[in-house]
């Protein structure tokens, strides 16, 4: 077995970030046109009668038949974040709407998802989300004290939160492999001085974000 130097670590690191970058660009894209065909008009006149027969029609045609050759959550919870209902995500997965509601439920509590509070069905009437519902429900219970642990739901991880956690861990492992990165190749540590200067930026990014929002509540209290 051959040995990993450091300009091979370096090499995979960069092809899996690539690839993730590469998937992140994939969903906002799949995103992006499911918001175009829901904003494209009125459907009620076309043969679809509503916009998320259309989209669940042709996504339905360009998925694998083999739901296991993807991430089936991806497609789930990107459609849900767009407004489609679960009944009408579910069909085109191949899962039950027991089984999307799950994975929607799953990503909006760790914080990876957001949907909207109205949700449309394939027969195009809105209705209210029952995962908006029961959320504002289990953050009412929260705040008087009344909730239990037991079959509450989750409360969404902030953005900003979780933002933090991120740049933290990249500065955390940048000290801890300072060692090695000191005696790599100029390339690499080029590499990583550019991966914690974008590290710094997002931190930079984000307290310039918390201080706008706080501005308006200091200049009140002032």
């Amino acid at each position: 077995m051959s040995t990993i130097t450091a300009e091979t670590l370096s090499a995979l690191a960069a092809d899996l970030t690539d690839a993730v970058k590469d998937i992140r660009a994939a969903r906002l894209a799949f995103r992006a046109s499911i918001k175009a065909i829901r904003e494209a008009g009125d459907w009620t006149a076309t043969e679809h009668k509503s916009w998320t027969t259309f989209a669940a029609e042709v996504i339905g045609k360009a998925l694998p038949k083999n739901t296991a050759a993807i991430d089936w959550t991806i497609v789930a919870v990107a459609c849900a974040e767009e407004g489609m209902s679960v009944r009408a995500i579910a069909p085109i997965v191949g899962k039950s709407p027991a089984g999307v509601s799950k994975a929607v439920r799953a990503a909006i509590a760790n914080g990876d998802a957001e949907v909207p509070e109205a949700s449309t069905g394939a027969d195009g009437t809105k209705r209210k989300t029952a995962r908006a519902s029961r959320s504002t429900s289990a953050k009412s219970s929260k705040a008087t004290g009344n909730g239990s642990s037991a079959g509450s739901v989750a409360v969404k991880v902030s953005p900003a939160i979780k933002a933090t956690g991120a740049i933290k861990a990249a500065v955390s492992d940048a000290k801890a492999k300072r060692a090695q990165i000191l005696k790599a190749s100029a390339t690499e540590r080029a590499t990583a001085a550019k991966n914690l200067r974008e590290s710094i930026a997002q931190a930079q990014a984000l307290l310039q974000a918390i201080e706008a929002a706080d501005a308006p509540k200091a200049a009140k209290a002032a």
